[in-house]
């Protein structure tokens, strides 16, 4: 289910995105990531639903037009955007959304990573480093 490529695949989150499109310290790291996709050696995958945070983020921040553009500009990414909750992520995404502490979108985020027999790219330690010490998640922190 991971895919081809020489390495793992990666999923990234919303914050990991957003400091790409900012230029956040961690941004580097995305920017690694996003060069090793376009060259076909790894495989980047996203949620639709933590597209949708980078969005809304981007709505509030700068407006309509601006978020629309960053959707554009998102697009032409070598991001692969998981659009559906099928019953394997609804089952993983579930069970780590019940064992506490994480919103939704993160446990989606993870669940996602999970089934990809890949790593969450993230800069969430907030919600996600209780993940990572209970061993439900296997992370690349950005920061």
């Amino acid at each position: 289910m991971s895919g081809s490529g020489s390495s793992q695949p990666y999923v990234l989150d919303a914050s990991a995105l957003i400091a790409y499109l900012r230029q956040e310290p961690g941004h580097e790291i995305v920017t690694r990531r996003l060069t090793a996709a376009r060259k076909g050696q790894e495989i980047l995958w996203m949620h639709a639903v933590n597209l949708c945070e980078v969005y809304y983020d981007a709505l509030r921040r700068s407006g309509k037009a601006l978020a629309e553009q960053l959707l554009m500009d998102v697009g032409g990414l070598p991001i692969r955007v998981c659009r559906t909750i099928g019953r394997p992520l609804l089952r993983e995404s579930g069970r780590l959304k019940a064992v506490g502490g994480i919103s939704l979108a993160d446990a989606l985020a993870v669940g996602l990573a999970n089934l990809k027999g890949g790593r969450l790219v993230t800069a969430d330690h907030h919600e996600l480093d209780a993940v990572e010490q209970r061993g439900d998640g296997r992370f690349c922190w950005i920061r």
